[in-house]
């Protein structure tokens, strides 16, 4: 019998979650991601594009984007960036408020800032504050038992490291923080290799992993496909395994739109055409077929966005809440990158 479930138990699973975290703590991005061993992640391209508001500017960064500003935009800069010591300006945060229309106002205010300062020729996205060292990409893996995979004693080092969290938000979790360095991005083919940094191969070793196949796969419902992705809600915890189904494959050409509708390069390339349900929020999220000779599981794909082309209601596509098609990215892309990096592949 096919051991579906080690893939969706929080102790055996190999997907996870990527964030962007501040120097603060805080954190912001969420994308999917998937462990392919010896310490290396998969996930998209495309999360890196993202935009977010930054906790602090150093006090270079704040001339550049403060000397081309006009009035409206100066006097919101200086509204929520206080100067602070250690040539810094921290964002501003505000007590709880317990009026929500006021509450929305200064969110909507603060939300202002990212398209500001890219008018400004200061790039927002998260790629260019991981460049810059004002955020870092953090796996997040969270367990319910005390102890890392078991080991209470990484589980103190992470604490002494200040890399657990406990109790996040009252989920119950204990949350383990891996700091990550962004090895090769693949914007043509919508996948990033990120490895994970300061921890050590105890550690690395503890965590589930599932081996890459760069080959391509066949259509059809005679070879089984699923995809492992986070379970259907909005608290970032669960795990979903369905299948999946290719229906063709696509010589795939688009344009990177950013949040604020600029674009950022393009995506070009081989692309998986499946048919599966998908939660919205799944890019990142790993194809996986198995391979029942040797009664394995490898990633083949990751999950890149929805298919352009869906279902229309009445002439409006925005009423489909529901897609069926989504674009994935195969591995056989970045065959050459993945065999660079030694790592196990299949036959």
């Amino acid at each position: 019998m096919v051991d579906f479930y080690k893939l969706i138990s929080e102790t055996t699973t190999p997907l996870f979650r990527i964030m962007a975290r501040s120097s603060n703590g805080g954190f912001s991005n969420n994308i999917s991601c998937v462990h392919i061993g010896s310490g290396y992640i998969l996930t998209v391209y495309h999360h890196l594009l993202d935009i977010t508001t930054i906790d602090r500017i150093n006090t270079s960064d704040f001339k550049k984007i403060i000397q081309n500003a006009n009035l409206q935009e100066k006097a919101l800069i200086e509204k929520y960036y206080i100067p602070a010591q250690g040539g810094l300006f921290y964002l501003l945060t505000f007590p709880q408020v317990a009026n929500p229309t006021e509450a929305q106002n200064l969110q909507n205010e603060i939300m202002q800032l990212p398209p500001v300062f890219n008018k400004l020729g200061f790039d927002p996205s998260i790629k260019s504050y991981y460049d810059k060292g004002y955020l870092s990409p953090t796996l997040v893996i969270q367990l319910k038992e005390k102890g890392f995979y078991g080991s209470l004693g990484l589980h103190a080092k992470f604490e002494s490291d200040g890399k657990y969290l406990n109790e996040v938000d009252n989920l119950n979790r204990h949350t383990y923080l891996i700091d990550l360095d962004l090895v090769q991005g693949f914007p043509e083919y919508d996948l990033a290799i990120y490895k994970m940094q300061n921890i050590g191969e105890d550690a690395i070793d503890k965590i589930p992993f599932i081996e890459a196949c760069a080959s391509l796969l066949n259509f059809g419902k005679s070879s089984p496909l699923y995809i492992l992705q986070g379970s259907p809600n909005d608290f970032g915890l669960g795990h979903m395994l369905n299948n999946a189904e290719i229906e063709g494959i696509v010589d795939h050409f688009g344009i990177y739109q950013t949040p604020l509708g600029t674009h950022a390069g393009k995506s070009d390339g081989a692309r998986y055409l499946s048919r599966n349900y998908f939660k919205f929020g799944s890019s990142g999220s790993p194809y996986i077929s198995y391979v029942e000779s040797e009664d394995k599981f490898y990633v083949s794909a990751i999950q890149s966005e929805a298919c352009p082309i869906q279902m229309s209601i009445n002439g409006d596509r925005s009423n489909n809440a529901q897609y069926t098609h989504a674009l994935a990215s195969p591995l056989f892309n970045i065959r050459e990158a993945l065999e660079r990096l030694k790592l196990k592949l299949a036959a």
